[in-house]
């Protein structure tokens, strides 16, 4: 009876353990989920290459959440995140990636960046933390930003076409009198 008992509680105990064991090492996984891939956008000329993780990468491979993305000279990379947008890294560049909730909230310890598109994001830098939106290029060095130039109309050219239109609204309302009624309107109905 005493045996039985004990092998009861032996296989309980087992069958338990690998439950938690299965379900611990899920867990742990999910926390490595994809966020995008890179794309190299120049080959290096002394065969250098762009490396995640200390990994020497080709373009299409895909990254992760906490990937270190280094550039070497002459290389640039670019990075899409889907809803989170696109990066682009200049030579020369240390980047640590972090996505959270489709926006990217990233480190750029050296080199250059630029937001591509998608949403606002925010970038850390060695100067401090910027926060840039599609177009804008980051420098790591300087923590300066360059915005990308704005496609907007000028004021200039409002005045221009806000001038042209009542040019032309006044030459309508000013009418020349064709009917021959010295500028009265009569009645159709006598």
């Amino acid at each position: 009876m005493r045996l039985r008992q004990f092998t009861r509680r032996v296989t309980i105990l087992g069958l338990a353990l690998a439950v938690l064991r299965a379900y611990s090492l899920t867990v742990l996984a999910a926390g490595n989920i994809p966020v995008g891939e890179i794309d190299l956008l120049r080959d290096a000329p002394d065969g250098a290459a762009v490396t995640v993780n200390g990994e020497a990468v080709t373009s299409g491979r895909t990254i992760f959440n906490g990937s270190a993305i280094v550039t070497s000279t002459g290389t640039n990379a670019t990075l899409n995140l889907g809803k989170a947008g696109k990066i682009e890294l200049g030579p020369d560049s240390f980047f640590v990636l972090t996505v959270s909730d489709d926006t990217a909230t990233c480190s750029l310890n050296s080199g250059t960046l630029r937001l591509v598109s998608g949403p606002q994001a925010s970038f850390a830098t060695p100067t401090g933390t910027v926060t840039i939106n599609p177009g804008d290029s980051v420098n790591a060095a300087s923590g300066v930003t360059r915005r990308a130039p704005g496609g907007g109309v000028s004021k200039w050219a409002w005045v221009a076409i806000i001038g042209g239109a009542a040019v032309l609204l006044f030459a309508l309302t000013r009418g020349g009198g064709d009917d021959n009624t010295g500028g009265s309107v009569a009645s159709p109905v006598r």
